[in-house]
């Protein structure tokens, strides 16, 4: 296969995306299993560095991370090339991240791309059962094209940024003014999420308590991407609408993650997902990609449960909803509501957790399985 370039490629990935628009899939695409401690997997990002892709001898090649480790040793990428080292063409290799001084972090969740930029996005979640965890709430980012590749050694430099609850706390207040009616909050989610989380930051007198509030929802960030006007787009597995429809979080000012000096981050506007799931079976955000002014977003269950999970305990219907991949174009500040046309289902799937292209325009999707990373592709 080759890999267009130029006029070609621009003209293909448009005649791709036409054919996935006219025509939703539910047949199963090809799988290729990896081997890569821990593997978990979370995200896919596409490299675009040809000198990195030359350095490997790979034809396309995309980052992804764990969600089982510090941000400085999350990374990884994923390579194929029409050349053995195996007989399918496919390999990964774990990823180098130099981060001296970095706070400590955990359970990356999303990777998205800013010019030359790479973005990791902590899931500013905790654990299933509570409480909220500090350390999950860090974004970080490294220059692909910094990237130091020595035979199947690379490394990049890591910025890391644990923002103490800053994001949390203006998507929390922005939710409570857009009036948007969310799924139901019991007792049981406020003590697990927030009644804990702020328990703990009293007694240990942390700075950020005053972010939280006892009205605060947990948030869970799974799907993250720039917009055109250089907003961060944040995809939420939870919480969702009432009525079970995904919501979308832009965020204006991102660069006051990394320094302070330049204000807060902002909410620039909320928008949900009008036309995927429903109560009986809520559905959240799982991951997102952007190609020119087209979002995909894939999208699943709000929990899965092979420990204790205190949303489930409190929604046991959000277990039910299965993968799905959906298309629209970047959305209006005008707009509140978001109709999406669906592109696959995965019949039977319900962990299917990153989508990126390839330069052909080839789909490619990652499924967050725990003895191995699972590579669909057509």
């Amino acid at each position: 296969m080759k890999w267009g370039t130029g006029v070609a490629r621009a003209t293909l990935l448009l005649v791709c995306l036409a054919v996935l628009h006219a025509c939703a899939r539910s047949e199963p695409p090809t799988e290729t299993t990896l081997k890569l401690p821990p593997n978990e997997t979370s995200a896919l990002l596409s490299v675009k560095n040809p000198a990195l892709l030359a350095a490997q001898g790979w034809e396309t090649a995309f980052w992804t991370v764990s969600d089982e480790a510090r941000a400085e040793a999350c990374l990884a990428l994923i390579g194929h090339s029409k050349s053995p080292p195996t007989p399918d063409g496919w390999e990964a290799l774990k990823v180098t991240a130099q981060a001296p001084g970095a706070a400590k972090s955990d359970d990356a969740e999303a990777l998205c791309r800013h010019g030359d930029s790479i973005y990791l996005v902590g899931s500013h979640f905790g654990k299933k059962a509570g409480p909220l965890q500090p350390k999950r709430h860090f974004l970080a980012r490294f220059l692909e094209s910094a990237a130091v590749a020595a035979g199947t050694d690379v490394e990049v430099e890591l910025e890391v940024v644990v923002d103490a609850f800053r994001l949390h706390q203006a998507i929390n207040e922005a939710l409570r003014r857009s009036a948007i009616p969310l799924i139901a909050c019991t007792e049981a989610e406020t003590k697990a999420f927030i009644t804990e989380t702020l328990d703990e930051a009293r007694k240990d007198k942390e700075p950020w308590l005053d972010r939280l509030t006892p009205a605060d929802r947990p948030i869970n960030i799974e799907g993250a991407a720039f917009l055109p006007s250089g907003a961060l787009l944040l995809g939420l597995r939870y919480p969702v609408t009432a009525a079970g429809h995904p919501i979308l979080v832009a965020i204006d000012n991102v660069e006051a993650l990394f320094d302070p000096a330049k204000g807060e981050p902002s909410v620039a506007r909320i928008w949900t997902v009008d036309n995927e799931g429903n109560a009986a079976a809520p559905a959240g955000i799982r991951a997102i990609s952007r190609i020119d002014n087209t979002l995909h977003v894939l999208t699943g269950n709000l929990d899965s449960d092979p420990d204790r999970s205190a949303i489930l305990e409190a929604h046991p219907e959000g277990q039910k909803a299965v993968s799905a991949h959906y298309m629209f174009p970047a959305p209006s500040p005008e707009a509140a509501a978001i109709r999406a046309d669906l592109v696959r289902q995965f019949p039977g799937y319900q962990d299917v957790e990153g989508i990126a292209f390839a330069a052909d325009a080839h789909v490619f999707y990652v499924r967050d399985r725990k003895d191995e990373i699972a590579v669909l592709h057509e």
